[in-house]
């Protein structure tokens, strides 16, 4: 299957393509006045405590005040010792979150309070940002949870002994005091490789540390990287052909991030230079006009309407024209 990352780098947004055997399966959006925010840290005071939700309010200097639920409250010292849990990192990037049964919310936390918090869900509607203080730092082949002391290794990663040789490599690189998961990239990577991911992520974090212990609530500690730079991190991989790129400051971003994080793939981006636009190109557009639609045609006649509010996302599956079978035709 040939796989290939298209990025369109305009004034106002830039758009990353994902495509397999030349249809578009993942589309990404940033504009540059609309940054994300899921994964970003902030130091941040408790202003409010609902008892009735098991929720705290935290003040982190945004127009409505975070929601910390009970569930999204780590625990530094629950997992030490704990080195044969596994984990699927779907959706690893800052979404690590472990459940925890505590008595109540006012038992961990009071009004006042100064808590390092991460974002997992951003503002929508009327709604602040959701955030847990179980903190993660994503990197190529692992992800670092601080105050942590656990071993976790992608579900995605099947092979028996391959997981195995996994754990015992993380467990002798792993450094005190955090726990570590092994993203399905990690697979077959060597000591030496997971030794440079996890040095550059501590490093990170030792920076929000000290910045931490100075600032002031309401202050940003951590932003995630851009758009770009995330997709390249999670989707960049191995079974990737090209990455074509059509800005050319963009495209040496990229071959410098490239050679940081795996040098190998530095002969598969490319400088899109024609005076044609690259996803007209790519036929990308048509594309995600069809993807956009509130109603979406299945090959064999079904169609899906799906309608988004601030509670929730339904979507609607509809047999259609679809008349193939009498006796499962939900199947």
């Amino acid at each position: 299957m040939k796989k290939e990352i298209i990025v369109n780098v305009g004034e106002h947004e830039t758009r990353v393509a994902v495509t397999e055997d030349d249809k578009l399966v993942e589309l990404h959006v940033e504009r540059a006045d609309d940054k994300r925010m899921v994964g970003d840290m902030y130091k941040g005071r408790v202003t409010g405590i609902v008892q009735g939700m098991q929720a705290a309010f935290v003040d982190i200097a945004m127009e409505k005040a975070a929601f910390l639920h009970i569930s999204d409250i780590g625990l530094e010292s629950e997992s030490a010792g704990r080195y044969d849990i596994d984990a699927d990192d779907d959706e690893v990037n800052a979404e690590v979150t472990r459940k925890h049964k505590y008595e109540s919310i006012e038992s961990i936390l009071s009004v006042g309070q100064e808590i390092v918090v991460q974002i997992i869900k951003e503002p929508i509607g009327t709604k602040g940002p959701r955030v847990t203080t179980d903190l993660s730092l994503p990197g190529r082949y692992s992800v670092l949870a601080p105050g942590s002391n656990y071993i976790r290794v992608s579900k995605r990663i099947t092979n028996f002994a391959e997981r195995r040789r996994l754990r015992r490599l993380v467990y002798d690189v792993k450094p005190d005091g955090v726990g570590l998961i092994v993203r399905t990239e990690g697979e077959g990577r060597t000591e030496k490789e997971f030794k440079n991911d996890i040095r550059r992520l501590l490093k990170i974090w030792y920076k929000v540390k000290k910045k931490s212990e100075r600032a002031r609530p309401g202050t940003l500690l951590h932003k995630e990287e851009s758009m770009t730079a995330s997709v390249l991190r999670d989707v960049f991989t191995t079974d990737v052909d090209r990455l074509i790129i059509d800005d050319k400051d963009t495209f040496k971003n990229v071959v410098k991030y490239v050679k940081t994080i795996d040098p190998q793939l530095r002969d598969r981006v490319e400088l899109y230079d024609s005076p044609v636009p690259v996803f007209d190109t790519y036929a990308i557009e048509p594309e995600i006009d069809k993807m956009l639609d509130r109603k979406i045609w299945v090959k064999k006649g079904a169609y899906i309407i799906i309608d988004h509010t601030e509670a929730l996302t339904t979507i609607d599956v509809n047999s259609g024209r679809f008349v193939g079978t009498k006796k499962d035709p939900e199947n």
